[in-house]
């Protein structure tokens, strides 16, 4: 079974190989240059929808559960439609189609309320939900009209 699997995966690998390594060689550029993760601050100065995954990601890998949850509720759905996703794939377990999809609409929807709420409620002064200064946006409109934009 993992034979199958490793096999599978390498396919995908050289399936996608230039996409992997252009978009790899992309983000670790813009976090070179913008010093950060996402790409929605680097270009705008505003946090995404999925803000707080890494944090909540990393919680849940230290067994940190009720912070994980604090930070980004939706982190244990995506985990779970993670390895619905990779057992569909990867092991060919048969998994009703129609219940992951709706699985995966129900965590788009409550990502996007929830990325709402927060906006609503805690943007632009708690973090993560901050306006970052440093974006590209601003920084050509600056380019643009000579420096005049300010915080």
């Amino acid at each position: 079974m993992f034979k199958i699997a490793f096999k599978n995966f390498t396919n995908d690998l050289k399936k996608y190989k230039r996409e992997i390594i252009i978009g790899s060689i992309v983000y670790i550029l813009l976090i070179l240059i913008f010093g950060k993760t996402c790409v929605l601050r680097m270009l705008f100065g505003v946090p995404c929808a999925f803000c707080g995954f890494t944090r909540a990601f990393i919680k849940v890998l230290c067994f940190n559960f009720v912070d994980a949850l604090k930070i980004q509720p939706f982190v244990f759905l995506v985990l779970a439609l993670f390895i619905i996703f990779v057992l569909k794939r990867y092991f060919n377990i048969k998994i009703n189609d129609k219940v992951f999809y709706s699985l995966i609409t129900v965590c788009l929807v409550g990502v996007i309320a929830f990325y709402i709420y927060r906006m609503v409620y805690f943007f632009p002064t708690n973090e993560p939900m901050v306006y970052d200064d440093n974006n590209l946006l601003k920084t050509i409109i600056n380019l643009y009209f000579g420096g005049t934009l300010n915080g």
